[in-house]
């Protein structure tokens, strides 16, 4: 799916039998909506000019990448309901960008490995980054939040930041 503006899809659904794409030149809301990939290899890919997932879910049951991409990406679950506020792939999970904010509930979980590459600052308050293997966070000129947050790895954890709160 791809939109040469912006992309609302509150409180929809976008349900793929294989892989995903979707991508917009302007913003993605994904408030309360679903984007999904399902198959055994399946991939998914989110990319636009700012991406919001406050209460949505980007899932992908396949055991491909999970790429989201975005300058601002906001993951959040402000309503507290099982599943929302959430980023997630069983295979590797990638989230790019200048600011991450996962925060209220939000969480952004990988199969296999987690990778954060953020410019700016990743607010991790109230949130939860886990990866079933290695976690790493690349955001040497960022400020990371995590405040009552939970940054976990199973593997190895590599965080590189400019500071840690």
């Amino acid at each position: 799916m791809q939109s040469g503006s912006t992309l609302r899809n509150a409180a929809g659904r976008v349900q793929a039998k294989g892989s995903a794409a979707v991508t917009a030149v302007g913003a993605i809301t994904n408030t309360g909506g679903q984007i999904e990939a399902d198959g055994a290899s399946a991939t998914l890919q989110v990319t636009g000019a700012s991406f919001d997932n406050t209460n949505g879910r980007i899932a992908n049951a396949g055991s491909g990448a999970t790429t989201v991409g975005a300058a601002s990406i906001i993951n959040a679950n402000t309503g507290g309901v099982a599943g929302a506020g959430t980023i997630g792939g069983n295979g590797d999970v990638t989230v790019s960008g200048q600011t991450l904010s996962n925060t209220q509930g939000g969480q952004i979980v990988a199969g296999h490995d987690l990778t954060l590459a953020t410019a700016r600052s990743v607010n991790n308050s109230g949130g939860t980054l886990s990866a079933a293997n290695n976690f790493t966070a690349n955001a040497a000129g960022a400020a990371v939040v995590n405040q009552a947050g939970s940054i976990r790895g199973n593997g190895a954890v590599s965080l590189n930041a400019a500071s840690h709160i």
